[in-house]
């Protein structure tokens, strides 16, 4: 058992438990919930040293999932497990007609459209498969096909920016 401290003064978090040297969990007057931490930033707030500060999982009949949406239906993103056409895999999809996008430094690098054309470079594909050299960029090889060792690395094909093949 675990002691319960309940604090009913205004300038105080409405609820807490913990101890009286730890706060374990907090909802604020505000309506924000924390779990450790005293002053929660955001609506819901997690914080952990060390291991996951957050698990979703689902009983053995059950489908462990992660839903983000924008309003009442479910029209957003999700991460969940299938088992479609009998294959047990996990999924990451943009439920809406909207494009996933994946980024580095704060910048888009590569684009799934709702229609399925995959952009490398480009947020805008036009192929199943576009990939695109940014203007003034100062890598020349836009594409290639290698084989790797241990040692060494050999490049079978490549394709440059000025659309010259060799290999």
């Amino acid at each position: 058992c675990f002691p319960v401290t309940i604090r009913l003064r205004e300038s105080a978090p409405s609820f807490v438990i913990g101890s009286s040297t730890a706060t374990n969990f907090i909802v604020t007057n505000a309506g924000r919930v924390g779990a450790g931490v005293t002053a929660p930033s955001q609506l819901v707030h997690v914080s952990r040293t060390g291991g996951a500060a957050v698990r979703i999982s689902s009983p053995s009949s059950g489908t462990p999932e992660l839903h983000l949406d924008q309003g009442t239906e479910f029209t957003g993103f999700q991460i969940r497990r299938d088992s479609e056409g009998g294959i047990d895999s996990w999924s990451v999809k943009a439920v809406d007609n909207l494009p996933l996008t994946f980024g580095t430094n704060n910048v888009k690098r590569v684009t799934i459209t709702g229609g399925g054309n995959v952009g490398v470079g480009t947020t805008s594909p036009f192929a199943k498969l576009s990939v695109h050299a940014n203007n003034g960029e100062t890598n020349t090889t836009i594409f290639a096909i290698a084989s790797s060792t241990a040692s060494a690395t050999t490049t079978l094909l490549s394709v440059n920016n000025a659309s010259i093949v060799t290999g």
